[in-house]
């Protein structure tokens, strides 16, 4: 709606915008997975707690 009356973009920019959205959603949503990944990681490290594989148990 907002492109549409706002900015006075037709169907064909509107579906190209969804488009592009779609497409850059999923690379956003990788990189805040394996930032949040990463700083739980240094965050480990920085209060002196090492990651220990687990024990398998027989």
């Amino acid at each position: 709606g907002l492109l549409e009356s706002m900015l006075g973009f037709g169907p064909e920019l509107t579906s190209l915008m969804i488009a592009l959205y779609l497409t850059q959603d999923s690379f956003g949503t990788a990189c805040n997975v394996t930032g949040d990944g990463a700083i739980a990681i240094i965050v480990n490290r920085i209060a002196g707690f090492k990651l220990i594989p687990p024990v398998k148990q027989k």
